[in-house]
């Protein structure tokens, strides 16, 4: 994978600095086209509002929808007019579909999308559940940026956590041309002692030396859960090593509406302190 078109996702003006603190040194390093994305969410009218008091509430939001629009589209040309980047605007309408849907529909041509955590303010729908929507639909690597810290610089010291299964290997590669440039990668496999019981080489050893042959200076490190859950150990590893990137599979399935995920997934993402680079 090459990192040529790089998406930023801004549904809130106070996201666009912190985003842009990753996306911007991100796309220096990779010669990326940058793409600063903002959806407008539906205006959701309820039936209790009728009449004249539907309208009014509906010409309040959308021009409330304009003005963050605007503000958002103002500070990324702001942060960007100065760059030596190919950078670009775009501001889309859900029109009537999740935003989520929106999204994906620009992320399916990026090499990553960078979004924010999910936070508990702005609009219903804008929150919550939906870097996992993205990570989970849009088909590429997405890129978690915390809503607490400041990253000026990522991809220096990487945590990669590795269990051999599909959505780690995915991960892995995927985040390729950022670990060629790394000085430091970990690769971190859990619970594996019964392995190494029986065979010097384990999964983990295998990742290991094949991004060494893709230009990765990784190192294999093994590790025990104990009574910790798995979560809690990859952001622990993450802080006690220095991290400033942890990547990881994201693990979960689609059940109905609502989307079911494993611990670990759930875990970091709620309570990570550094950018987090998951596919599925």
């Amino acid at each position: 994978m090459v990192c040529k078109t790089l998406l930023t996702h801004m549904s809130r003006p106070e996201q666009v600095d912190r985003l842009l603190d990753v996306a911007i040194p991100l796309a220096r390093e990779h010669g990326s086209h940058l793409i600063g994305l903002h959806v407008t969410p539906q205006t959701h009218i309820y039936v209790a509002l009728a009449g004249e008091m539907s309208a009014a509430v509906y010409s309040a939001q959308s021009e409330y929808d304009r003005e963050q629009a605007d503000r958002i589209k103002r500070r990324f040309e702001k942060r960007t007019k100065n760059e030596d980047l190919v950078c670009e605007w775009r501001h889309v309408s859900a029109n009537g579909y999740p935003v989520a849907d929106a999204i994906n529909a620009n992320a399916a041509a990026a090499d990553l999308v960078i979004t924010s955590q999910s936070t508990e303010g702005g609009d219903w729908e804008t929150r919550a559940d939906l870097p996992i929507r993205i990570i989970m639909q849009s088909g590429r690597p997405v890129l978690i940026v915390p809503n607490e810290g400041t990253f000026e610089r990522i991809g220096r010291y990487v945590t990669v956590a590795w269990d051999g299964g599909r959505e780690a290997a995915r991960a892995a590669f995927d985040a390729l041309p950022i670990l060629q440039r790394a000085e430091t990668v970990k690769v971190l496999s859990l619970d594996q002692d019964s392995m190494r019981e029986r065979t010097s080489f384990t999964p983990g050893d295998a990742i290991t030396l094949s991004l060494a042959r893709d230009g990765v200076a990784a190192e294999a490190v093994h590790a025990s859960s104990g009574n910790a859950s798995v979560g809690e150990v990859l952001l622990a590893h993450a802080a006690e090593s220095g991290s400033d990137l942890l990547v990881m599979g994201c693990y979960g399935h689609a059940r109905f509406k609502e989307f079911v995920f494993g611990g670990a997934t759930k875990h970091v993402l709620d309570h990570t302190s550094i950018p987090v680079l998951m596919s599925h």
